[in-house]
């Protein structure tokens, strides 16, 4: 995908406008590009395939494959302005686990969020923006109480200061 997209990428506009407008399967791939990378699908006239060639120009960074989906429309804001402003157009999945961890009724301008969510939130670092291995929790071990003691034997007493 990132080698059709780097071709596509060389042509110039006018190169670009004749294609869409006599070859069926460069339209056919244009629409499959801008789907995969910006996320939107391109039908009907030949402005709206040349315009999706533009934005298909301006990629600089592929995108990874986002878990997450948000609905059209939607931009997210920081408040604490650690991370960018984010649209489904750059949407990554740490920056999605992020907002959903500080602020989690931007739940509703999601339509796609992955089964695994809990788990992506309990191993992702809001200080560092990037997601981490599981810490082992250590378990204490307790002992069993005997059986003739009280729950005031089990309790620890409580450090008190004279006044």
């Amino acid at each position: 995908m990132e080698s059709r997209l780097r071709n596509i990428q060389k042509l110039s506009s006018s190169e670009a406008k004749e294609k869409i407008a006599s070859d069926a399967a460069f339209r056919a791939e244009l629409s499959t590009l801008s789907e995969r990378f910006l996320r939107i699908k391109v039908q009907g006239c030949n402005t709206c395939y040349f315009d999706a060639f533009v934005k298909l120009l301006l990629i600089d960074e592929i995108m990874e494959d986002c878990d997450f989906k948000l609905r059209s429309g939607a931009l997210m804001r920081d408040m604490n302005k650690k991370v960018k402003n984010v649209t489904k157009f750059n949407l990554t999945n740490e920056l999605a686990v992020y907002y959903l961890i500080t602020n989690p009724h931007v739940k509703k301008f999601f339509e796609k969020i992955p089964p695994n969510i809990n788990e992506l939130m309990a191993t992702f670092n809001t200080k560092t923006l990037k997601f981490e291995k599981p810490k082992e929790v250590k378990e204490e071990i307790k002992e069993e109480p005997k059986e003739n003691t009280t729950k005031k034997q089990v309790r620890k007493p409580r450090k008190t200061t004279k006044k």
